[in-house]
C-alpha cells in the first residue's frame, strides 16, 4: 500500500521525534506500506524551514538525507481540470502527486485537508494511520 507523507508529517517528526508523526512515518517504513513524497513536498519542507525555523535547517537536512534512502520521491503533476476544490491550493498539488502514483493514503496532520470530504486515497492523521 503506497503511502503519501505530507509536509506536516515530516516536518512534526523532525521536530518532535518521539511524537505521533515520526511513529507513523517510522510505521510507513514496514511492508505492507510502501512512504513516497513528492518533490513539491520536499520544497515545500525547506520553504517552511528556512521562514520558521531556521535554527534547525540542519536537523531538516539530516532527517531527509536518511529518510530519502527509503522513500520514493515522486513528480508533482501541472494542475488540471481534474483538481479537486474541495482542497485549499497547498493541498492540490500533494493530492495530485498522491492520484498520479495510485497512493492508497495521505498521511497528514492538517486539518483543512483531513475534513475535505476525499474519499480517496484515503486521508488519514498520524493517529488514525497508527491504528491501522
Amino acid at each position: 500500500m503506497m503511502v503519501m507523507l505530507d509536509t506536516d508529517i515530516i516536518a512534526s517528526s523532525v521536530l518532535r521525534p518521539s511524537g505521533l508523526a515520526y511513529k507513523a512515518f517510522v510505521k510507513s517504513l514496514y511492508k505492507p506500506f510502501e512512504p513516497v513524497v513528492s518533490n513539491y513536498i520536499l520544497d515545500e519542507l525547506h520553504r517552511r524551514f528556512g521562514e520558521k525555523f531556521p535554527n534547525r535547517i540542519t536537523e531538516l537536512e539530516a532527517f531527509l538525507y536518511h529518510m530519502l534512502r527509503a522513500v520514493l520521491i515522486l513528480p508533482t503533476p501541472e494542475a488540471t481540470i481534474y483538481d479537486d476544490n474541495r482542497l485549499s491550493g497547498n493541498d492540490r498539488p500533494i493530492f495530485r502527486a498522491a492520484i498520479n502514483a495510485a497512493a492508497d493514503y495521505i498521511i497528514t496532520g492538517h486539518k483543512g485537508f483531513l475534513e475535505s470530504g476525499v474519499g480517496f486515497p484515503y486521508i488519514v492523521s498520524a493517529q488514525e494511520f497508527l491504528k491501522l
